[in-house]
């Protein structure tokens, strides 16, 4: 028997029995003797390979080689060695391999350890039908519409024990037992939560229980104090308005804020910036334009506490009803593109920044708006302050601070917000176009006019030229102005039929403006104080 590896065996066909062992060297011709042929054979087992581990068949065959079956370099000089094709058969070689085989887990133990990966981030919604996704980046759960969960988890398979493969995602849509809920909700308050509930509103970050350092959050109160002009009252209403978010975020204050200042750089979005930090971005929005709050997907200000508006301008007076609804309303239908509108609780409370003096439209009767015109902008250095909005003991300290106060401009469970000039003025701009046209023009609108007669066809043509330059609403209907001289202003009008069509006849500058100032005195105050300021003393 040649010399061979131990674990591999010959078999041959023959009673034949090889008895020479050839070293390996390179492949010679190999000579044939005519005496006493003998055959003489050497087994060439390969190199030895790295084991590898075999499911399916855990014997592997090694083909039938002439190179397997001849010494390449041995030195046949004088031995008499038969010709190839005359070398018996052999049967094939086969090497069991030592590996022991793997055993493959459990369709069962398989899902469930998948599962348990999966479930981290993917649940299903009953009450909508849809599948949603927590953000691993900041834990807010979002609409993933099947298709997409499809794709993410088509990389998780299972193998059954007849080695055919199955998508995880066929086993788990119907699990009765995978991770589901009723309904998803955003409720800060923790006694309105049902069971089945899944609430996207995590909390604020902050700890309760802890004193405010003061010396920390003095300059940010500094900053509220000037931009509301040091007024004890204003101040404390600010105060309040933050209050009532931190301490009872369910509730909406039905309060907007509306910070105004002709100049920029007096620290408006300094004041929103900690109010952002305060909350958690994931609690605040900025909209894009004043019109998205119109918007018929609203998607952007569904389930925040704070929503906030940047440099308003004067179109936003066309948007005064549909920010009133806002303010105030505590549902909302939720429209998103490509997914059905449903209802959805709404939380929101709304801080405006603007440099127009003529934004909203505020009534006369409005308790929705606390509005402050900054008058002594760029008193305070903001650079101590920017350094500490990023400070998490100073933003800490706030929330403490907030947490703990009184709040005192309450009445009947409502905050009540306190009434400033700004606001004041923002009503007056609110009365309609005509009255306010005739509170800044009585004075020179009759000139050019006859005993004062003038048709009510000019009158109304004037009022919407005033409008417009005001960015005011026109008046559309040309019996308005008629009724409204019958109705309000028979002291110092009177309406008359002519060959032109209707004339107003208009008493005198003196009496139309005492009129005026009995019929809004913050109005006429505003319009005539300069007029009436004394002149210098004559000199002696």
């Amino acid at each position: 028997m040649s010399s061979c590896d131990s674990d591999s065996e010959a078999v041959y066909d023959s009673d034949f029995e090889p008895e020479v062992d050839v070293p390996v060297t390179a492949k010679p011709k190999i000579p044939v003797s005519e005496s006493k042929p003998k055959h003489v054979i050497t087994i060439i087992e390969p190199e030895p390979q790295p084991q590898i581990p075999v499911v399916e068949n855990p014997v592997s065959e090694l083909q039938e080689s002439d190179d397997l079956f001849y010494d390449s370099g041995a030195d046949f000089e004088g031995v008499p060695v038969a010709p190839v094709s005359e070398v018996p058969k052999f049967r094939k070689i086969k090497t069991l391999v030592s590996q022991p085989k793997t055993k493959i887990p459990s369709l069962k133990t398989q899902y469930e350890a998948i599962k348990k990966i999966v479930e981290k981030e993917y649940f299903w919604c009953k009450g909508d039908g849809e599948f949603y996704r927590i953000s691993p980046d900041d834990g807010i759960a979002r609409l993933y519409k099947q298709r997409s969960v499809v794709t993410a988890l088509k990389c998780y398979k299972l193998q059954a024990a007849t080695k055919k493969t199955i998508d995880f995602y066929t086993m788990w849509v119907e699990d009765p037992t995978r991770r589901a809920y009723e309904r998803l909700v955003f409720e800060p308050n923790p006694k309105a939560l049902k069971e089945g509930d899944y609430n996207t509103f995590r909390g604020l970050k902050w700890k309760d229980g802890l004193e405010p350092d003061m010396d920390l959050i003095r300059p940010f109160l500094d900053l509220i104090s000037d931009m509301v002009n040091g007024v004890p009252e204003h101040i404390e209403f600010f105060l309040d308005w933050l209050s009532w978010i931190v301490q009872t975020p369910w509730k909406k204050t039905d309060v907007a804020i509306l910070l105004y200042s002709p100049n920029q750089g007096v620290g408006k979005n300094t004041i929103v910036e900690y109010i952002e930090r305060l909350l958690g971005e994931e609690h605040t929005a900025k909209l894009p334009y004043a019109e998205a709050i119109g918007a018929r997907f609203n998607s952007l200000y569904s389930e925040k506490l704070l929503v906030y508006g940047d440099e308003i301008n004067a179109k936003a007076r066309k948007l005064t009803d549909q920010v009133k609804n806002a303010i105030t309303e505590t549902k909302m239908v939720l429209e998103e593109k490509h997914v059905n509108a449903r209802m959805s609780k709404n939380y929101a409370n709304f801080i405006f920044t603007t440099n127009n003096s003529s934004t909203f439209k505020i009534e006369q009767s409005d308790r929705r708006w606390f509005a402050v015109e900054c008058l002594h902008p760029g008193r305070r250095d903001c650079r101590l302050l920017y350094e500490r909005l990023h400070n998490d003991e100073v933003i800490q300290s706030l929330y403490s601070f907030l947490k703990n106060r009184t709040i005192k401009n309450i009445s009947s469970g409502m905050l009540v917000p306190v009434t400033t000039e700004y606001k004041q003025d923002l009503q007056t701009q609110s009365l309609p176009a005509y009255v306010l046209y005739l509170f800044d023009n009585y004075d020179v609108m009759c000139e050019g006019y006859p005993k004062r007669r003038m048709p009510v066809k000019d009158y109304f043509d004037a009022v919407n030229r005033y409008a417009e330059g005001k960015h005011l609403a026109k008046i559309q209907c040309n019996r308005t102005i008629p009724k409204w001289i019958r109705e309000e202003l028979g002291e110092i009008a009177t309406l008359a039929k002519s060959n032109v069509g209707a004339v107003v006849t208009w008493k005198s500058n003196e009496e139309i403006r005492e009129f005026l100032r009995r019929l809004n005195p913050i109005l006429a105050h505003a319009t005539y104080d300069d007029e009436e300021k004394p002149g210098p003393a004559p000199s002696e």
